[in-house]
């Protein structure tokens, strides 16, 4: 059947799906149907060439992930000039309730959620148009189904189809992406940290709840839509990839929800902790044998460990060495815990270092002595390790790795 032939039976259709294999089966069955196809890949040229023929367009039928334009806003460039003409979009990332509130209970909308069959699809353009289907004519596509393009991998999508490499640039915790990655699913974005420290403070009060805020000057429009997240830690080269969803747009950013339980967040966080832990230097100063001994020794298996059982020895240690994070009994032989404090406070680049005194001694009145005098965290002493890990990577700036994140703020 000739085009001019198909206009006149059955309508033209314009039709865009920026799957190529998906887009020629459906192009093909419609043309068995007798439709006038035009067919494109992306939004912006679809947009062009209703601009030029919009008079002679009969229905749309869109995916709604698409380059250039996605499908609300092609429904929303081509209502400017036929606000009557139907339209049927189809996403296996969104279901109708989206649709509807980004476009309205517009008459001449429908909407496949993907997998779809075929059939269903002919019927229901069939319906809009007052044509009649007597035989479904799918050639070698028996019981052809329509599946969620969008699944696939990404690099397979219109960026890979241009031969151009994913445009996604990161620094620190700012991240940019072209914006021809953001109407594709799975938005792919790229978050990498200079330091453990930024991935660490990120993960406090962001990630281990489920969230975090990219920020970035061209901030995607497609709410709601799902986000392959990349997390890297560029010193160290780990990292992981989440799943997520965009929740919420801003000017300067996009805000991404996901489900903090995924395991790969637990397994990086843990590469992660214990590369940090192997480059923190403690300063131990104990002088009970069998608790010097201990905690040399399990405390040695996380972190950098210098240890003293001589508090003066210690001071000559502190002094000629960097240390992070100073660990010390609170009653010993000639210098005790607090007065130990005051000495190494006294060097320049011990000043913010961490002071811990670990006692069984728990006298309310030396407790305020030794904050009053700098002294970071009280530890009691009997010593359950786990704990003590706990506080020492809270005075590091860790998160506590026992610490399950909630699923929820």
């Amino acid at each position: 059947m000739d085009r001019q032939r198909a206009k006149q039976l059955f309508g033209s259709v314009l039709l865009v799906e920026d799957n190529r294999e998906l887009l020629d089966i459906m192009a093909d069955v419609l043309r068995r149907q007798g439709f006038d196809v035009r067919a494109h890949r992306y939004g912006d040229t679809a947009l062009e060439e209703f601009n030029r023929a919009h008079d002679s367009i009969n229905i749309l039928v869109t995916d709604l992930v698409i380059p250039g334009l996605d499908g609300i806003e092609l429904v929303r460039g081509v209502w400017k000039q036929r606000p009557d003409l139907p339209a049927i979009l189809t996403s296996g990332v969104v279901d109708e309730q989206f649709v509807r509130d980004e476009l309205g209970d517009h008459p001449g909308i429908r909407f496949f959620r993907k997998p779809f069959e075929l059939a269903a699809l002919l019927s229901a353009m069939t319906e809009i148009l007052g044509t009649a289907i007597h035989e479904l004519d799918v050639g070698d596509q028996d019981n052809f189904f329509i599946v969620a393009s969008e699944a696939v991998e990404w690099q397979e999508t219109a960026l890979d189809q241009r031969k151009e490499s994913p445009p996604s640039t990161s620094v620190g915790l700012l991240s940019a992406v072209d914006d021809r990655v953001y109407n594709r699913y799975p938005l792919r974005i790229e978050v990498s940290y200079e330091t453990a420290g930024d991935f660490f403070t990120e993960y406090s009060q962001d990630l281990g709840f489920g969230g975090v805020f990219i920020k970035t000057e061209r901030p995607t429009e497609a709410l709601h839509e799902s986000v392959s997240l990349q997390l890297k830690v560029v010193p160290l080269d780990i990292g992981c990839s989440l799943t997520g969803t965009i929740v919420r747009v801003a000017p300067d950013g996009m805000a991404i929800q996901f489900d903090p339980n995924q395991p790969q967040l637990a397994a990086t966080l843990k590469k992660i902790l214990a590369a940090e832990r192997q480059q923190r230097r403690l300063l131990l100063v104990e002088d009970d044998d069998v608790t010097f001994d201990l905690l040399r020794e399990q405390l040695g298996r996380l972190y950098q460990v210098s240890a003293c059982q001589d508090p003066v020895e210690a001071i000559g240690v502190a002094e000629q060495n960097r240390v992070d994070l100073v660990l010390t009994d609170l009653m010993m032989p000639n210098i005790d815990g607090i007065e130990l404090c005051q000495r190494l406070r006294q060097f320049k680049h011990l000043s913010r270092v961490p002071l811990a005194i670990l006692t069984a001694h728990d006298d309310p009145r030396l407790r305020e002595v030794a904050l009053s005098l700098g002294v970071t965290r009280y530890v009691m002493k009997p010593i359950r390790l786990r704990q003590l890990v706990d506080t020492v990577d809270r005075l590091l700036g860790f998160p506590p790795e026992a610490e399950q994140p909630p699923s929820s703020r």
